[in-house]
């Protein structure tokens, strides 16, 4: 008996936790919709971040460069020097924290998120039919000598099947 996501209209796939040593029944397409605006919550609030940190700098090299041009008595091709070094400086200086920035802050590749998602899927299929298979050995030594036939199976499955 195959059980489907109402929203995606497909089969929902198994996963197994050691935890509770239960297997859940999953959709993968709301597990990747639920990734990716995960990640792109995340990503746009560090975009807010961002945008307050070159906001602040650039503040910062404005007041700075004021004091430069009206308060300091310098000529006036040495304040435009000086200005200039300062503009420079914070260019770099905004250019660096954009590049350094984590790759987890940037915004998110939809394809790379169902590609791990759907890998992810896969590994955990593999995990769910080797414990079934170990199941079944076991539920085979346990009836040893007796007739049991598929239902019987599948209802000593049922019992790590986690209950919604």
């Amino acid at each position: 008996m195959d059980l489907y996501c109402t929203k995606h209209k497909k089969r929902l796939e198994e996963r197994y936790y050691h935890e509770e040593q239960k297997i859940h029944l999953y959709c993968v397409d709301c597990e990747i919709e639920r990734n990716y605006n995960q990640k792109w919550s995340n990503s746009t609030s560090s975009n807010k971040m961002f945008i307050k940190r070159t906001k602040k700098t650039l503040l910062f090299s404005l007041l700075i460069g004021m004091v430069i041009v009206i308060f300091l008595p310098l000529g006036t091709l040495v304040k435009v020097l000086l200005c200039s070094i300062l503009f420079l400086l914070m260019i770099r200086n905004i250019l660096h924290s954009y590049q350094s920035r984590l790759p987890d802050e940037r915004m998110p590749v939809w394809d790379d998120i169902r590609a791990k998602s759907l890998n992810q899927s896969s590994i955990q299929a593999n995990e769910v039919s080797h414990r079934k298979r170990q199941w079944k050995k076991d539920f085979i030594q346990q009836n040893k000598g007796r007739a049991w036939t598929e239902e019987d199976w599948q209802q000593f499955l049922r019992q790590y099947y986690r209950k919604d």
